[in-house]
C-alpha cells in the first residue's frame, strides 16, 4: 500500500493532495486535498516555519510514503522562483527524514500524462481530474488541482 503526498510547491500557497493506493491493479482514494497558505505580513522566514508546520501535521496525520512534487519552473521573477525553491527544500526535507520516496514531475509533463498533451489548460486539467478521481465538483483551487493531478500521476506510476 502506498500513500502518495502530492505538493504543487509554494511559500504563499502551496496546493497538497493525499491519495492511498493498496496495490498496482487497486484503485485510488483520494484523502484529502487543499492549500497551505501562508501570512503576507510575515516576514518569510516564519512563513517557510509555518508551512513546515503544516506539512509536518500532515506527514503525521497520513504517513505517506511517497512525496509527488512539481518541478521548479523558472519564470521571469526570479527572487520568487529562489523563494519557491526555499519552501520546496523545506518540503523536501521534511518528507525525505519521514522516510518518503520523492518523485518529480514537470509542469508540461504533468499535463502530457494527465491530459494527453502538455499545453493542456487549467480547466482541462481539473475536468478530467474530477472524472478519474470521482470528485462531484471541479477540484478547486487551482494549486490544490495541480497536487491532485502530481499525486494522481505517481498512482499511476506506482
Amino acid at each position: 500500500m502506498h500513500t502518495i503526498l502530492g505538493i504543487d510547491p509554494g511559500y504563499d500557497r502551496c496546493g497538497f493532495a493525499i491519495l492511498i493506493k493498496k496495490s498496482s491493479t487497486s484503485p485510488f482514494e483520494v484523502l484529502d486535498f487543499g492549500v497551505i497558505t501562508t501570512d503576507k505580513n510575515d516576514i518569510f522566514q516564519d512563513r517557510l516555519c509555518n508551512l513546515a508546520q503544516d506539512i509536518s501535521e500532515l506527514l503525521q496525520q497520513y504517513s505517506p510514503t511517497i512525496l509527488a512534487i512539481e518541478k521548479m519552473f523558472w519564470g521571469q521573477n526570479v527572487n520568487n522562483a529562489i523563494r519557491v525553491a526555499e519552501a520546496r527544500g523545506v518540503i523536501e526535507f521534511l518528507c525525505r527524514k519521514s522516510g518518503c520516496e520523492i518523485i518529480e514531475y514537470s509542469p508540461t509533463e504533468i499535463k502530457s500524462k494527465i491530459v494527453g498533451h502538455g499545453q493542456a489548460e487549467k480547466f482541462q486539467l481539473q475536468t478530467i481530474l474530477k472524472m478519474r478521481l470521482g470528485l462531484n465538483t471541479i477540484p478547486q483551487p487551482d494549486d490544490a488541482a495541480d497536487a491532485l493531478a502530481i499525486a494522481l500521476l505517481a498512482s499511476d506510476e506506482i
